[in-house]
């Protein structure tokens, strides 16, 4: 059985303007488009141009999951989410010659909040994404182990 996992939904604003589905004639891949901005003989006006966010709603808050880093640094990104406490950190990731030849970089928090039309969604961060050591006896430094791109998470409200 899959662990529960947290379901959102951004909601467009459609309370103005009206968006059509244009085609880029290069890969043929559909977008929406502004018909007041768009024109046909102007390339430049070919972008997809989405609706305005209108705020986000949480469809299923499991008490305990998974949120990706991709998750939290899209929501950071538009708005509709906080990391509170956050702090960057650095682990080394290369070979044994030279541990630091790679680095990941690892944003780390105390509490996720989604501001959503009803109100915030608390979680606690319970586990930050990071590099685990493949034993307790490994070293974190250099190559191996397990690197997580995940932050593991409880509901407060």
């Amino acid at each position: 059985m899959a662990a529960p996992s947290l379901r959102v939904r951004k909601l467009a604003d459609r309370s103005s303007g009206e968006r059509v589905t244009r085609y880029d004639p290069e890969s043929g891949q559909a977008y929406q488009a502004d018909p007041s901005t768009w024109r046909r003989d102007d390339p430049e006006t070919w972008v997809e141009t989405p609706w305005p966010f209108a705020g986000l709603v949480v469809e299923e808050a499991p008490k305990t999951c998974e949120i990706p880093t991709s998750f939290v640094a899209r929501g950071l990104a538009e708005g509709w989410l906080t990391l509170e406490g956050h702090r960057m950190v650095h682990r080394s990731g290369g070979p044994p010659e030279a541990p630091w030849s790679v680095t990941h970089t690892f944003m780390h928090g105390e509490a996720i909040v989604l501001h959503t039309l009803s109100g915030d969604v608390r979680y606690r961060i319970t586990a930050n994404p990071d590099k685990w050591p493949a034993s307790k006896n490994e070293r974190d430094e250099g190559f191996g182990g397990d690197v997580r791109w995940f932050y593991e998470v409880k509901l407060e409200r």
